[in-house]
């Protein structure tokens, strides 16, 4: 049998501009460039832009189903984390859970949180800072008129205001004025009242 002579000849690209890639280097470099997008990343106590939570919200003129199923787990490991932190007061507290959440605190409330009287209008809380107030707004017993004017709330901002407002014995007067609130937020502040007896006036408009 007649052997056919071959040749194997190199990759002409190759022998001009070798292959370097560094596997390892290019990993280590992706890591540099993620920690630097981190960095760069602003953190704000603001209105949520995207959507972090699993959320499930369905609504009609007879039924209304919310289920936050990463909010309940939220609310159960931020609620062992309370119960292991020393200081329980209602700053301590404030402060603990921004900081577990990485939003600055509202230097309004910081300032004024044991005044009858607490502004926090335009401050743009959203439903996340909302949430912030949780534990420290619901013991507080120095507030008894709290203005949330045009904050973002919206529906869920508002479920968490009804569990502040279902527990707290102090405020009387709230207003909620220009936050977004539809027919199911309406319906968490209704049944809300269910179990305050202490709010006589609440202010809702646009």
């Amino acid at each position: 049998m007649h052997r056919r002579n071959t040749e194997i000849f190199k990759n002409p690209i190759h022998l001009i501009r070798p292959l370097t890639v560094d596997p390892n280097r290019r990993l280590e470099r992706r890591k540099n460039n993620d920690v630097k997008t981190n960095e760069r990343r602003p953190k704000t106590s603001g209105i949520e832009t995207t959507n972090t939570h699993t959320s499930d919200f369905q609504s009609s003129s007879t039924s209304t189903n919310f289920s936050f199923a990463s909010d309940e787990d939220y609310d159960t490991d931020l609620e062992d984390d309370i119960n292991q932190h020393r200081d329980r007061s209602c700053i301590g507290m404030y402060k603990y859970i921004c900081k577990y959440e990485q939003i600055v605190p509202v230097g309004q409330y910081l300032k004024h949180y044991d005044q009858k009287e607490l502004l926090m209008r335009y401050y743009g809380l959203g439903s996340r800072g909302m949430r912030a107030f949780l534990p420290s707004l619901t013991i507080n017993t120095y507030i008894t008129k709290l203005d949330l004017t045009s904050n973002g709330l919206g529906d869920k901002g508002v479920i968490y205001l009804s569990q502040i407002l279902r527990d707290n014995i102090a405020i009387v007067d709230v207003n909620l004025s220009q936050n977004f609130i539809s027919i199911d937020g309406t319906r968490q502040l209704c049944d809300m009242f269910k179990d305050n007896v202490t709010i006589n006036h609440l202010k809702l408009e646009g």
